[in-house]
């Protein structure tokens, strides 16, 4: 069966553009096209409500757009785009919830965040934090008083507002929201493979090199990792820290420096 280890809500939106425009890369990248679109516009908005300025707007657009080393992969059949768009959506919704006390917000938190978690495995990640963030907002809101807002306001200006009370079902409507989202890939792997989430991810430990992730009968298990040998196991290890240093200079130092 497909997606053990890949989420398949990459593969949905580029199945939706090749139905009417064919089996093709370009038809596959429409959907993927039309939701970079939408980046720079969500960063614009982001930006805004934090900071009410608006050259700190602009320039959070600008760097959506030109984002260095991530500009050409916008529009690529990928995890990027759908992962970004829900990702950032997510965490926005779930601090308007909070900041309003309205329940739309917290249902949208929920939605954006099981369809960033149908876009990546890590996507449940997004999940956790919210979970956490929305009880210890409300402890907080409870003990102090008061809540610190964001939009417009510096430090030290941080006063009481007259936002409402942070609202018990609006923790519920995200985790419900949340749960209806993942409801037919969950049904859908209980029915295959006979668990809700497929345990594929958790073999990534005994990769040996990023192209096993495509090596359909390859054996990943500790028995073939402790087989391949100490020695390549040691250098695969300096490898991969050359590599993520590598990315963060090359890759997050393009954005600094931009």
């Amino acid at each position: 069966p497909g997606n053990l280890y890949w989420m398949p809500l990459t593969g949905i939106i580029a199945a939706a553009g090749m139905m009417p425009g064919g089996i093709s890369w370009s038809a596959g990248q429409w959907g993927f096209i039309l939701l970079s679109a939408l980046l720079p516009p969500l960063g614009y908005l982001i930006a805004w409500q934090v900071s009410a300025k608006k050259r700190h707007a602009r320039s959070a657009a600008l760097l959506m757009l030109f984002s260095g080393f991530y500009f050409p992969v916008w529009t690529v059949i990928d995890t990027f785009t759908p992962f970004a768009l829900a990702g950032a959506l997510s965490l926005y919704a779930a601090w308007r919830a909070l900041e309003t006390g309205h329940y739309r917000w917290a249902i949208l938190a929920g939605v954006m965040t099981g369809l960033a978690h149908l876009t990546r495995a890590d996507g449940a990640l997004l999940f956790l934090v919210i979970c956490f963030w929305f009880p210890v907002s409300s402890f907080w809101f409870r003990v102090s008083g008061f809540r610190f807002r964001v939009s417009g306001l510096s430090r030290n200006q941080q006063t009481k507002t007259k936002n409402p009370k942070p609202k018990t079902r609006n923790y519920l409507f995200f985790i419900l929201a949340y749960l209806l989202t993942m409801l037919p890939w969950l049904i859908r792997n209980l029915n295959v493979i006979g668990t809700p989430l497929p345990s594929g991810g958790s073999k990534t430990i005994w990769l040996q090199s990023y192209a096993d992730i495509f090596s359909y009968n390859k054996d990943l298990s500790l028995q073939s990792y402790l087989a391949w040998g100490w020695g390549n196991i040691l250098q695969s290890k300096l490898w991969a820290i050359s590599i993520n240093l590598q990315t963060l200079i090359a890759v997050i130092g393009l954005i600094v420096i931009f």
